[in-house]
């Protein structure tokens, strides 16, 4: 999705929930944009529901530095 729209989205959205899933139509570790789109959800003060295979937990740097950051919950099956 594009970044735009994606911002658009969730300024809709803001007012009528809390949190924002992250998991539909693929892996979201892959987004390139990933670290931009928790930005976005951060600045409406929306909670991530972000679902990963985890395979990229290790690798990936803006879980590290920015969806880590955001995330106040993990669970690990």
């Amino acid at each position: 999705m594009d970044l735009d729209l994606f911002a658009s989205a969730i300024r809709q959205v803001a007012p009528l929930t809390n949190q924002v899933a992250l998991h539909l139509m693929g892996e979201p570790l892959l987004h390139p944009q990933l670290s931009e789109m928790v930005q976005i959800c951060a600045e409406q003060d929306l909670k991530i529901f972000l679902v990963t295979n985890g395979i990229l937990l290790l690798r990936c740097q803006c879980f590290e530095r920015q969806v880590h950051a955001e995330c106040n919950q993990r669970s690990v099956w």
